[in-house]
């Protein structure tokens, strides 16, 4: 099982998201970040933060 801590992010909050790929984290955390952080464009290096970030 993979997971994400978006306080590893630098975010102020520590939701933990799991999944069991990347795929279905990163899925996860776009569908927190449009409906919760009102980011509804990520960018490149946020995407590359969020993988880098991914627990295995």
């Amino acid at each position: 099982m993979m997971s994400l801590n978006c306080k590893d992010l630098g975010m102020g909050h520590s939701l933990e998201l799991t999944g069991r790929s990347e795929q279905e984290i990163m899925r996860k955390f776009i569908s927190h970040a449009e409906t919760n952080l009102q980011m509804p464009v990520l960018t490149a290096e946020t995407i590359y933060r969020v993988k880098m970030s991914i627990r295995k």
